[in-house]
């Protein structure tokens, strides 16, 4: 045999010589615990009330059909930013595929539960180069701004 394949978890497959596969490192997906750690990054307002930004984390997890519950699921605040508050979320799926929809499924109840309770999120503000007196902010929503020109 001179290659080995390795089949990744969303089932790509890869071809790699033997000669090169003794000093290639690479994580083994299928020699691993019975459950998969993973977690979501957001950013929050400082204005959030961060005990309600806490519980509805805490509920995305738990409510994903993704979610083993192997363990509770663990919510922190990780850095301060200029733009917010950065917040980990983080539960336990059955393998790397259960793993990715935990995640898109924490993402989607994060913005719903957002946004039902007006919670607000990672804002950006766009600048443009104009003259001071043409720029006006023009407020585009979800907390999006930017400095447009303009007389009106």
């Amino acid at each position: 045999s001179t290659h080995t394949t390795v089949k990744s978890w969303n089932w790509n497959r890869y071809l790699v010589p033997n000669a090169q596969l003794l000093g290639l490192e690479f994580e083994n997906l299928s020699l691993r615990d019975e459950d998969i750690w993973t977690h979501v990054e957001f950013i929050v307002s400082y204005d959030a009330d961060l005990d309600e930004v806490e519980r509805i984390a805490v509920r995305a997890v738990e409510s994903s059909p993704s979610f083993t519950g192997f363990e509770p699921p663990s919510f922190w605040y990780m850095e301060l930013r200029p733009e917010g508050l950065v917040c980990w979320v983080a539960g336990w799926a059955k393998n790397p595929g259960e793993s990715w929809a935990l995640q898109s499924e924490i993402r989607r109840a994060l913005i719903v539960g957002f946004r039902e309770r007006g919670i607000s999120v990672h804002t950006h503000r766009l600048h443009l180069d104009l003259p001071e007196a043409q720029t006006r902010e023009v407020v585009l929503g979800d907390g999006l701004t930017a400095l447009a020109g303009g007389t009106g």
